[in-house]
């Protein structure tokens, strides 16, 4: 095995570095088992020992029968239509008390919130954006379908389970509402474009919870309330958590500062995205990691569906922009994060030195496009780069357009286990197969990939592999000077 450590850190995020020491019998991996303090837990490839912050299955199940009182109450008094905006409705003067508590919640802003952390934690998302985006898509989203119970709401609403096309379209909704949430002032209540966003995402997932309750397909028993608590506070760590462990896993070293004001971040996306205060899983670093390794150990469990949808969401963005890589290389990235047990259970093709070896090198790449936003003089120009290239993105493929975040899949018993119906040889364009990595189309995604992630970020566009080649010698050479002259 060559030394991965020069490229990426040599253990898999989420797997402790005692993993490969601790004798057999002393791991627990039975997830019905209540563990007790320091115990080593091996949950599919999820490794970690068991802290005082760590919470067990009877203490989470709970959670999967609380949605949101707040924003369910308000949708009955709204009356709104599927296309209905609920900012036009939320005004302090109304006269609905549901409305007006809704209001009020949303326009209170709590005690703990420090605006200055919030700014910093908004700069690591944007200074880190190449990583960062990485892994939602490939770590966060992928290995996120390995929750069948959160899939059942996916699969109802249509939302990333049908064709390729809205499934592609989808990402970008998603992308658009952090971007937002990352604009400087974008969390300001009333005026943030952040904070509008939350809002409406929040009363989207009211509207999803109404509809599927009232199905008599929904089983409230098994399941629990759609986009409950525990779903919630599962997809807050995605963007969070997760994002922090892989970025470390790329080696891209952020402070301890950067992580706590990260994680601020999205304990205030949360708040306002309808996370009760009691359970938002942002309150430190290690706490969110404690409760994400809780709630997979309490929920993931892939399936057959878990698998379907993964391979469905790779083959969507297969050989398409801003990555332009084939379903073997974003399955390869996809191992790379997850672990090969998560990749296994999963279905992924195996491991493929090349397409390995590329990402590590890309890995390499985006390390240094995030170093020059600290750079003297081209730094905050950088910065500022990078947002412009994030809005565009978000925009731009959307077909120009920006989401209102509307009810587009409206859940209904026909569709109810529709999922994976846009899974098909192509992929999207990409291809299923176990990843062979020397065709012609895998050579032309290389090129693609790089010239996308850094040369859009670069606003340089599209070019020949030759000036690739010259762009990154000048970076590393101008790095390797900076690094002398700090010395």
């Amino acid at each position: 095995m060559p030394p991965w450590w020069l490229l990426h850190r040599s253990n898999q995020p989420f797997q402790h570095p005692d993993t490969n020491n601790v004798p057999a019998k002393k791991i627990i991996s039975s997830e019905t088992v209540v563990p007790s303090l320091h115990d080593f837990i091996n949950h599919h490839g999820l490794t970690f020992y068991w802290t005082k912050e760590h919470r067990t299955a009877s203490q989470l199940e709970p959670l999967r029968h609380i949605g949101d009182c707040l924003a369910d109450n308000a949708l009955v008094a709204m009356k709104l239509s599927a296309s209905g905006d609920p900012l036009t409705q939320l005004v302090p003067t109304t006269k609905a008390p549901a409305v007006r508590a809704l209001y009020d919640q949303l326009t209170a802003v709590p005690s703990w919130v420090d605006w200055g952390k919030v700014r910093r934690g908004q700069q690591v998302f944007v200074r880190y954006a190449g990583g960062t985006g990485l892994t939602l898509l490939h770590c966060s989203l992928v290995g996120g379908f390995g929750a069948p119970k959160i899939n059942k709401v996916l699969g109802a609403t249509g939302y990333l389970s049908r064709s390729c096309k809205s499934s592609y379209l989808r990402l970008f909704e998603t992308l658009q509402m952090i971007v937002d949430c990352t604009e400087v002032g974008g969390l300001e209540p009333l005026t943030g474009v952040g904070w509008k966003a939350c809002v409406r995402v929040r009363i989207l997932h009211a509207k999803v919870r109404s509809r599927l309750m009232a199905m008599e397909k929904w089983n409230l028993q098994d399941w629990g309330v759609p986009i409950n608590q525990e779903d919630m506070c599962a997809t807050l760590l995605s963007f969070q958590i997760i994002v922090l462990e892989c970025l470390d896993f790329m080696n891209f070293k952020l402070s301890k500062e950067e992580q706590t004001d990260y994680t601020h971040l999205w304990r205030l996306i949360g708040y306002y995205s309808g996370v009760e205060e009691e359970h938002n899983p942002c309150l430190s670093y290690s706490f969110s990691r404690a409760t994400l390794e809780s709630i997979t150990r309490h929920i993931v469990l892939p399936d057959d569906t878990s698998s379907k949808m993964s391979n469905h969401i790779l083959k969507s963005v297969s050989n398409k922009p801003p990555l332009n890589l084939s379903y073997e290389s974003g399955a390869q990235l996809s191992r790379m994060l997850l672990g090969d047990i998560g990749a296994d259970r999963l279905k992924l093709p195996k491991e493929h030195f090349f397409w390995h070896l590329f990402h590590g090198f890309h890995f390499v790449l985006l390390r240094c496009l995030a170093s020059m936003t600290w750079w003297p003089l081209v730094g905050s120009g950088m910065m500022m780069t990078q947002r412009i290239v994030l809005r565009s993105a978000a925009k731009k493929f959307q077909g120009g357009k920006r989401t209102k975040y509307f009810l587009k899949h409206v859940p209904d018993d026909l569709h109810f286990d529709d999922i994976g119906i846009g899974i098909d040889a192509r992929g999207g364009g990409g291809g299923g197969g176990g990843g062979s990595g020397g065709s012609d189309q895998d050579v032309s995604g290389v090129v693609s990939g790089l010239s996308s992630n850094v040369f859009h970020i670069m606003c340089c566009g599209k070019i020949r592999m030759i000036k690739i080649v010259i762009l990154v010698a000048l970076v590393a050479f101008f790095w390797q000077v900076w690094i002398f002259l700090l010395s």
